[in-house]
């Protein structure tokens, strides 16, 4: 799956939108790898398939709530161990379809393109983030469109920030 950074600055403004003009396909939430095991077995694990249900997501001092059917049902929080930023990286990441001739899905790296038309389609975007305790995935029906935004490191090209691409949504009715 290759991912495309989003600019910290623009985590929830970029959430918002996908919630806003794409159809939610199902959340993920799940404890870190790295956590030991008695500690992850305490911890909450949320995966739930979003055809059926309504999901809301507001962020507040602590983080983001996660809201499904109108409950509050998990914070995901920003702040992490010695005031790093956990939890405020967020990328969008897609998963294509496999090669038509070769059967390969591709797994790209950082520095490519999203919108080069050589590349096999989308069926499904992730908004993806973790914090010091967990994994965080938004998924998404289709491909959401991204265009160029910064670089990630002044001087080296190679390293981007990406953002929606809200020129290509505009025409596009909001989600039901």
């Amino acid at each position: 799956m290759e991912q495309y950074e989003i600019p910290p600055k623009l985590s929830y403004k970029t959430i918002r939108t996908c919630l806003d003009n794409f159809k939610t396909k199902s959340i993920f939430i799940r404890p870190v790898g790295s956590i030991d095991e008695a500690r992850k077995a305490k911890m909450m694990t949320i995966r739930e398939d979003l055809e059926d249900k309504t999901l809301d997501i507001k962020q507040n001092k602590k983080g983001l709530s996660i809201y499904l059917n109108g409950s509050n049902v998990f914070l995901f929080e920003h702040e992490g161990c010695n005031k790093r930023a956990w939890g405020r990286r967020w990328s969008l990441a897609y998963e294509r379809d496999p090669d038509p001739v070769t059967g390969i899905i591709p797994a790209l790296g950082m520095g490519i393109n999203p919108n080069d038309t050589k590349l096999p389609p989308v069926n499904t975007s992730s908004l993806r983030c973790a914090n010091r305790d967990y994994m965080f995935y938004l998924n998404f029906n289709g491909k959401i469109p991204l265009k160029f935004h910064s670089y990630i490191f002044p001087g080296d090209k190679f390293y981007k920030y990406w953002v929606v691409d809200l020129s290509l949504i505009r025409d596009k009715k909001p989600k039901k």
